[in-house]
């Protein structure tokens, strides 16, 4: 049995192979669930491959038949190199969702014979040619609990702490990387290991001088007694970097053709190595994603439910809140007929679960799970492997994942549970005061006078108006990450498709390279 990724209960595991022996479907599965950590996994038996991804597909895997037999890899582009699929044997659904989104929905890739497994999926590929998917574990976020306030946030207390502990055990002493911001996330892990006294961690942030992310960052990781350090994005370091042979040599391997390939933390983390902060006996642990496990994702709709609507209505508002939220890369793909084929497909992928309103945020949750958060929020973990790390994802943990998906809606809306948990613990005493409240600042500070003088110029047109300007001549220059330098200035500014934020356009180049227009239609 081959395993990638990282195991908390590695003895467990290895007794239970032992015992197994022969595998069959059913120990597979019990073996599969039974796991605590985030992997990958393959074992070949009489001829039968079996093949495993985690409950949030952290690491994907990828199989195609070759006539004869199975061929299996983590990276899809080993696949499409080796069977050089052409133009007959695209996925046209797949290519217009990740037109959409930057993803596709299930398990689609952009090559029909391209099979990938979805979160909490095993396979079992036989010598005729056969698949049979097991799904060993569902995040079933629909079937809440009836819990107080006050047992929820002591389980929640002790859930929180436990994976911390779980995870300092597991780097054994290493020293602990994290990417750290303004938000709630980075900051639960840097202030839980300080209330544990995990003392070897090194925090850095990044992004466009001035931003209070990175301010942010500073403050937290001195008061914490953590050390800390800062890469500047700017306009011309970032084209730099985007025509550099290190992001295509990365872009080739973060190609699971589901997804565009999450970039963002790549030349933070070449040019701390530069400097000699971060080293490779390290673990980067970064706090992707709580913000979603704890319900800041929910629409708000769903706070506002009709008692007596039927399914078919609770079915079409998780549908259309899913593409109103997901689906709007381009303002001109907003159209009937390709709505319909979102529609359709996320319809098929909710085939069969509950909609009744109690549990209905859970339905809208499981499919943003399945669909983007384990195609291109965790896809940014290729970052670390690419640049040749260790990582840890404690707040998709298990025992997060089976504490979360139990909690009703009134927890879940604007992370109310969540925050209340940090703000009674107050780790590393970095929470409640309000010198650790980070509001948005206009940066780089050069554009504040005149993006001022023209949105007052903008007054008599009205607000929707000015963002619209602003979007379109204004956020290339401010957009914290300076991620738009993939392309020009001036073609932002002459677009007149609609372009929402940097994503779009990262996601028009990816398709370029696949053949595919900006629609996701063959060139």
């Amino acid at each position: 049995m081959q395993v990638r990724g990282y195991l908390y209960n590695k003895a467990t595991v290895r007794n239970q192979v032992a015992r197994i022996g022969s595998l069959t479907e059913k120990s597979f599965g019990d073996l599969v669930q039974s796991i605590d950590g985030h992997f990958a996994l393959v074992s070949i038996s009489d001829e039968t491959a079996f093949v495993a991804v985690d409950r949030v597909r952290s690491i994907p895997m990828f199989y195609a038949w070759d006539g004869h037999r199975w061929v299996i890899s983590d990276n899809a582009n080993a696949l499409i190199d080796r069977f050089k699929w052409g133009n007959e044997d695209r996925n046209p659904d797949a290519a217009r969702a990740l037109a959409m989104s930057g993803y596709t929905i299930g398990s689609d890739t952009l090559y029909q014979p391209l099979k990938t497994l979805t979160p909490g999926q095993a396979v079992i590929l036989k010598p005729d040619g056969q698949d049979h998917i097991i799904q060993y574990n569902r995040y079933s976020a629909w079937d809440v609990v009836d819990v107080s306030q006050e047992d929820a946030l002591e389980t929640l207390t002790r859930t929180t702490l436990s994976i911390l502990e779980k995870l300092a055990r597991s780097v054994d002493g290493r020293p602990i990387f994290v990417p750290l911001s303004a938000g709630l996330d980075s900051r639960l892990i840097v202030s839980g290991l300080r209330h544990l006294g995990v003392k070897n961690v090194k925090c850095f942030s990044y992004g466009i001088p001035g931003n209070h992310e990175a301010q942010a960052g500073e403050k937290i990781s001195r008061d914490l007694g953590y050390s800390w350090r800062f890469v500047p994005y700017t306009i011309p370091k970032m084209r730099a970097f985007f025509a550099s042979e290190d992001h295509a040599n990365y872009l080739q391997h973060a190609d699971t053709g589901t997804n565009v390939p999450f970039e963002q933390d790549l030349p933070a983390i070449r040019a701390l190595e530069e400097q000699g902060y971060l080293s490779k006996d390290g673990v980067i642990v970064n706090g992707n994603s709580g913000d979603f496990i704890s319900g800041g994702h929910i629409p708000k709709v769903f706070g506002h439910l009709a008692p007596d609507a039927t399914k078919d209505q609770n079915l079409d508002l998780v549908i259309q809140s899913q593409i109103q939220k997901h689906y709007r890369l381009w303002e001109d793909l907003d159209q009937d007929g390709f709505n319909a084929q979102i529609r359709t497909r996320l319809q098929d992928q909710a085939q069969g679960l509950p909609l009744e309103t109690s549990g209905l945020h859970g339905v809208y949750e499981f499919l943003e799970l399945v669909n983007r958060q384990s195609k291109y929020v965790i896809s940014g973990q290729r970052i670390y492997d690419y640049a040749g790390y260790d990582w840890r994802l404690p707040l998709w943990d298990t025992e997060y994942l089976n504490f979360w998906q139990e909690m009703p809606y009134r927890f879940k809306a604007n992370q109310s549970l969540y925050k209340a948990m940090l703000l009674k613990n107050n780790w590393g005493n970095v929470w409640g005061d309000p010198s650790y409240h980070f509001p948005q600042k206009t940066a780089p500070s050069w554009i504040r006078v005149p993006r001022f003088l023209l949105k007052v110029a903008h007054a008599p047109v009205g607000a929707k108006q000015w963002h619209k300007f602003e979007k379109r001549y204004l956020t290339y220059w401010m957009e914290p990450l300076q991620a738009q330098a993939v392309v020009p200035y001036s073609t932002v500014a002459k677009d007149r498709r609609g372009a929402r934020h940097m994503v779009s356009w990262h996601t028009e180049k990816y398709l370029n390279k696949k053949g595919l227009s900006w629609r996701g239609e063959i060139q």
